[in-house]
């Protein structure tokens, strides 16, 4: 299940499965889908685009969950968040100024 929330502020603290995007306005419509091969987005601190295959290689992530993690897009199909794992640049609301948005994810319970 993912769980959206408009914050007034950065919250100091981050929750576990909680990241925190900026939507330029209120009624910006974010949507859930899987990874699809030739994905990129925007890392904070890097100079141009990387492809999501390659941050997952990066990061250890075991092709056997990689569909399984949630891509959070706009209205475009732009990568706004790799589930809980990291944040577009163009999103980042320690770099954006906006609306901030919580977004929570919570695992399925077995």
């Amino acid at each position: 299940r993912i769980t959206t929330r408009f914050k007034k502020n950065l919250p100091k603290t981050k929750k576990e499965n909680s990241i925190y995007i900026v939507a330029k306005n209120k009624n910006e419509s974010l949507f859930i889908r899987r990874f699809k091969p030739g994905d990129k987005f925007e890392l904070f601190g890097m100079t141009g685009s990387k492809k999501i295959q390659d941050f997952f290689t990066d990061e250890k992530i075991p092709r056997s969950i990689r569909n399984n993690i949630p891509i959070v897009t706009d209205e475009k199909d732009k990568i706004v968040a790799i589930g809980k794992l990291r944040v577009d640049r163009s999103y980042n609301p320690r770099i954006s100024e906006g609306h901030i948005i919580e977004i929570e994810f919570e695992e399925n319970k077995k």
